[in-house]
């Protein structure tokens, strides 16, 4: 018996430890203004999540943008072609990121809607709660010709609008307490069926000059309160309306408690009753669903590329992209077992063992090394860490290729003269005498000819320059549509 008696008090002292409390300072709510003080606690903090969240694809995108822009800045085939894989993979986790982030948006965002409409019902509900009156000076008239007199009530100009000075008074603390949502477990709104409740009283004072000597009475019908008061002079009534020195009615908050989560005094899983809610019907509970949801999401995450080759060649985005360009491997539709093992070793070596070992072989993404662009109205160079967005990214690579482009076309325009040249001065059909007077020709079987030695060097050159500069020029636009798309 004793052993069942102590195994139960454990099972209740576990469950007693795995209960979460109410954070204190929602519990601590008691006014309109005191639950708006902590929804903006709430839209604050959901506001962080959706900051970090955006981030998180950025990071990945910015050094995509980055890696891309380098592969095409460096002339090395190689390196190009190993800066180019890295970027590919980066492009594609940022993208399946951005597509995780985009759906926690949402989420976030639409919590956030509800919130301002739910501060919105509070601001109205705090306004009518801090309501103050005032008679209006020299707002007494004769109603015409009855035996009746007008005086116009109306709201006293200090009367606070929503919540702004409580938030300001008190700095965003409820009884000193500092709200903490993560640990908020039921949701306090305004509760529009009992605005009227929460009215602070003002109370209309009229002077007389006696005889009102009884004790403080509950409140009752205006006869029966003035029933034994006398004032002899009317006009000594002087009516005023005050907020103190009466006995005070009871009140009632006009604020209402809606629980988050499906057991009572646990975080976990969302209440199941607000499921079938809507924003036109039940739209506190349709708030309260999205606002758990919202807590329940954590932001997406995005972890940048580790630049050393242990970590690359692990990549197997890396590995395939790398393995469709370097000239060993591309054209090849799969590679076979041992193919991917010698590549992966390859790329474990040539990418080095750690970031500083990467740094010191890519110098085209070390700091310093600038590239062309069109910015603040002008043609500048920037560092290529500097690039911030895609439209800068796309500026650099066109102005890139372009330069190349016209390298390209002045070496082949000089091949085409030296060829022009050549033919001039050993036309076939030169006589004997005439040809052997250029030391670049000579007269055999007849005809006048360019000597074997002088054709082999000036056909090297060209040839060997053209050669040198053709790869970056096709592979860059291939990097550039992979990664566009």
């Amino acid at each position: 018996m004793m052993i069942y008696l102590f195994l139960a008090g454990m099972m209740v002292s576990c469950a007693m430890h795995t209960q979460a409390a109410e954070d204190p300072a929602a519990a601590a709510i008691k006014t309109p203004c005191e639950a708006d003080i902590y929804l903006e606690a709430i839209a604050g903090h959901l506001r962080k999540r959706l900051t970090s969240n955006a981030d998180a694809a950025e990071e990945l995108s910015g050094q995509a943008r980055r890696l891309h822009l380098a592969s095409v800045a460096t002339q090395d085939e190689t390196k190009s072609c190993l800066l180019g894989a890295i970027a590919v993979a980066a492009a594609k986790k940022a993208a399946a990121v951005e597509d995780d982030s985009e759906e926690r948006a949402h989420t976030f965002k639409l919590a956030l809607t509800q919130i301002a409409k739910l501060r919105t019902e509070l601001a109205a509900v705090a306004t009518i709660a801090q309501l103050k009156l005032a008679m209006k000076n020299n707002g007494h008239r004769r109603k015409d010709t009855s035996q009746a007199t007008h005086s116009i009530i109306q709201a006293d100009a200090t009367t606070p609008l929503g919540c702004v000075a409580q938030h300001k008074l008190t700095e965003g603390k409820i009884n000193s307490l500092e709200p903490n949502p993560t640990k908020l477990l039921s949701l306090r709104i305004a509760d529009s069926t009992k605005a009227a409740h929460g009215t602070g009283d003002n109370v209309l004072e009229l002077a007389m000059s006696g005889s009102c000597n009884q004790s403080p009475q509950n409140y009752e019908t205006w006869s029966s309160a003035a029933a034994s008061c006398q004032q002899a002079t009317i006009t000594d009534l002087a009516p005023t309306i005050t907020r103190s020195g009466h006995k005070a009615t009871g009140r009632t908050e006009p604020i209402k408690t809606l629980q988050i989560y499906a057991t009572p005094g646990d975080v976990g899983d969302c209440n199941p009753n607000h499921d079938k809610a809507t924003e036109d019907e039940k739209p506190a509970e349709y708030a309260a669903k999205a606002i758990c949801n919202a807590l329940q999401t954590q932001p997406a995450a995005g972890k940048q590329l580790t630049l050393s080759g242990e970590a690359l060649a692990a990549d197997m985005l890396v590995v395939q992209a790398a393995g469709s360009c370097l000239p060993a491997y591309r054209g090849k539709a799969k590679l076979s077992e041992e193919e991917q093992t010698t590549l992966t070793k390859f790329l474990k070596d040539a990418y080095g063992k750690d970031s500083d070992a990467f740094n010191a072989k890519f110098t085209t993404l070390k700091p310093g090394h600038k590239v062309i662009i069109h910015k603040g109205g002008e043609v500048q160079a920037v560092d290529i860490g500097d690039i911030r967005t895609d439209g800068e990214t796309l500026n650099a690579i066109s102005i890139i290729l372009a330069k190349r482009a016209a390298q390209i076309a002045a070496t082949k325009q000089q091949t085409k003269a030296v060829d022009s040249k050549t033919e001039e001065k050993c036309k076939p059909d030169t006589e004997e005498n005439e040809c052997k007077k250029d030391s670049d020709c000579e007269h055999k079987d007849g005809k006048c000819k360019l000597k074997e030695g002088v054709k082999s060097e000036n056909d090297g050159k060209p040839t060997n320059t053209t050669a040198n500069n053709s790869f970056v020029i096709s592979k860059t636009p291939l990097w550039l549509a992979v990664l566009l798309f």
